[in-house]
């Protein structure tokens, strides 16, 4: 049993490194500027929400040590807040996405007492009071005093927090409305996970409309011509007969006049 539990976490090992390199192409699309190619994976997106449903099932089913679960949550938090952030469908300035890659992830500080034994900030709760929208209104407020791309930074923490409490809110409830009130405030997973596919079905949508704007288009022909065209046959262009072309003509349809025509 624990040599097949060692190999389970070293293969979900590989999985999350070579998934790390895909969202970081994620990362590179959704900052403005982020390139366009083709040949940009949509593993990346794909991935990131099959390693959160991963995650969940083995929560689920085994509790793994706890620096690996922490690490394995962390994961978590990034895939949604990328999922999320891409299903908006638009590009962002990168001191945006740093943000908000550092707000979902760096929110988890206030488990720090806890794991100490120091209960200051979860005394009647069951995740710290950092985790509730006052945290969100304190970082928003502090965007007024800043410009430029400390600013926009600032901003992307408070959305990387929002996405981050979502998904707590579907695993096991955080004290969203506190010092209102202690009570924890949980979301269905199902809707968590509906939010997670819908992203992933804009996302990939939004790749395949940028594909098709980088295709070449066809030469396109004038309105004349396509006017004159049947069944794509571009109609020959006869010029106007001259006068030599209308004496020739009739000489042939009547010799006496053109011999005539000579003695005259």
């Amino acid at each position: 049993m624990a040599g097949t539990s060692k190999r389970a976490f070293g293969l979900l090992s590989l999985a999350m490194r070579r998934w790390w390199a895909a969202w970081l192409t994620a990362i590179t699309l959704l900052a403005e500027g982020g390139s366009r190619d083709s040949a940009a994976p949509r593993i990346a997106w794909t991935s990131a929400v099959a390693l959160v449903f991963f995650i969940d099932l083995v929560f689920r089913f085994v509790l793994p040590p706890r620096f690996t679960a922490g690490v394995m949550d962390e994961m978590a938090h990034v895939a949604t807040a990328l999922l999320l952030l891409g299903g908006l469908r638009r590009r962002f300035a990168r001191s945006f996405v740093v943000g908000v890659l550092l707000g979902s992830v760096l929110i988890d500080a206030d488990h720090v007492p806890m794991e100490v034994g120091w209960r200051v900030l979860t005394e009647g709760t069951n995740r710290p009071y950092s985790h509730s929208a006052l945290s969100i209104a304190v970082v928003l407020l502090s965007t007024a005093m800043l410009s430029g791309s400390r600013r926009s930074a600032t901003l992307g923490v408070a959305i990387g927090i929002a996405a981050h409490l979502i998904r707590d809110m579907a695993t096991g409830g955080v004290p969203f409305f506190w010092p209102i009130t202690p009570h924890g405030f949980m979301l269905p997973y199902p809707v968590y996970g509906t939010m997670l596919i819908a992203s992933l079905v804009r996302v990939l949508g939004s790749r395949r409309a940028d594909l098709s704007r980088c295709r070449p288009k066809p030469a396109r022909e004038d309105a004349g011509s396509r006017a004159g065209s049947v069944d794509g046959v571009r109609p020959e262009i006869v010029s106007p007969p001259t006068d030599s072309d209308r004496v020739h003509d009739a000489n042939q349809a009547d010799p006496s006049a053109g011999r005539h025509n000579q003695h005259r």
